[in-house]
């Protein structure tokens, strides 16, 4: 049987690694869950349910009646839920890999016309051309910064203008 691999993951509240499975336990309480960054997925269908966790029954140890653990639905509300919790993360992230849920892209593009798709090309070509004119003034400032840095003959950087070149510091002293 193949092992199974369990993710770990980093604690926003606490800050705790945890791995994937030991979902409970955050700050030091074994009642409270540990939360992750936030991710929102996407469905093309406006109101998705996923069943992520089913409902248990589990024995109380400390009264020995049975109680019921309720169970975990996604609930996408027009196509979208956002979710902190690990645990549903690694459930829906096996669902998006499977293709039963789509990116952000796919929503959007299922859900608009012809029309207002052209006109959502024409903004992201306005904002990535707006990002191209910044990335090209960056470079020329560069260029121009490192020009100044030229040693006298011009061919160059000074060994100053290199990082790690400057002095002897970061590297190994050898000596006779």
């Amino acid at each position: 049987m193949p092992k199974i691999e369990r993710k770990e993951y980093v604690c926003i509240f606490c800050e705790g690694k945890f791995l994937s499975g030991d979902w409970m336990g955050c700050a030091g309480n074994k009642f409270r869950r540990h939360q992750v960054e936030p991710v929102t997925y996407h469905s093309k269908h406006d109101n998705h349910v996923i069943c992520c966790t089913k409902e248990a029954t589990v024995l109380n140890p400390t009264t020995g009646e049975s109680q019921k653990i309720p169970g975990y639905q996604a609930q996408f509300v027009n196509g979208h839920y956002t979710t902190s919790d690990p645990e549903v993360q690694e459930v829906l992230n096996r669902i998006l890999a499977e293709g039963g849920l789509v990116s952000l892209d796919a929503y959007v593009d299922s859900k608009l016309t012809d029309h207002q798709k052209a006109e959502r090309a024409k903004g992201q070509l306005a904002e990535q051309s707006e990002l191209l004119k910044k990335v090209q003034q960056e470079n020329e400032r560069l260029k121009a910064q490192i020009g100044e840095e030229k040693n006298g003959n011009g061919d160059e950087p000074s060994a100053a203008a290199i990082p790690g070149q400057g002095s002897l510091s970061g590297r190994r002293q050898v000596r006779a």
